[in-house]
C-alpha cells in the first residue's frame, strides 16, 4: 500500500506543489533586494560684499543644481545667493564664485565667501580699485 501511495498522482502532485511554492517564495523574496543609495542635502550660500566704497560690476557663480555657471549682475555693494542641493552620499561637487567690482579708492575691500550649511568654508579678500576675487570649495555629500 505504501508503494501505491508513493507512485500515486496525489503524492506526485503534492511534491510538485511544495517545490513550486518554495521556488516562488525564493523568487519573490529576492525580487525586492534593490540597494537604495542614501542622499544628503546641503544649503549653499554665496556672498560677496564691497566695503569702504565701491560696487559689484559682475561675475559668475556655479549653480550645482542646474550644473552651470550663472551670471552675477551689477547689484551694488552686496550679492547673496542661497539654494538647497541634494545628491547621493559620496558624490563630490565644487561650489565656486568669481566676482568683479570697482572700488572708489585704494582702501576699498571686497570679501567673497562660500557657506555650506551656514558654516564658512571658503573666503577670499582683495583690496584696491579694480577688485577681482575667486574662491571655491570641493563639496562631498
Amino acid at each position: 500500500m505504501r508503494q501505491n501511495f508513493l507512485n500515486s498522482k496525489l503524492f506526485r502532485g503534492a511534491i510538485t506543489a511544495v517545490l513550486a511554492g518554495a521556488l516562488f517564495s525564493t523568487t519573490i523574496s529576492c525580487d525586492d533586494d534593490r540597494e537604495v543609495t542614501p542622499s544628503m542635502a546641503h544649503k549653499i550660500t554665496y556672498k560677496a560684499e564691497v566695503v569702504l566704497g565701491g560696487n559689484i560690476t559682475g561675475g559668475t557663480y556655479y549653480d550645482i543644481v542646474e550644473i552651470k555657471d550663472k551670471p552675477i549682475p551689477a547689484v551694488g555693494p552686496v550679492f547673496t545667493k542661497e539654494y538647497q542641493t541634494m545628491a547621493a552620499v559620496g558624490t563630490m561637487d565644487t561650489a565656486s564664485i568669481n566676482v568683479k567690482a570697482q572700488g572708489t579708492n585704494p582702501a576699498s575691500m571686497m570679501t567673497v565667501k562660500i557657506f555650506v550649511d551656514d558654516k564658512l568654508m571658503s573666503e577670499k579678500v582683495v583690496t584696491g580699485v579694480n577688485l577681482d576675487a575667486t574662491t571655491s570649495y570641493k563639496l562631498t555629500y
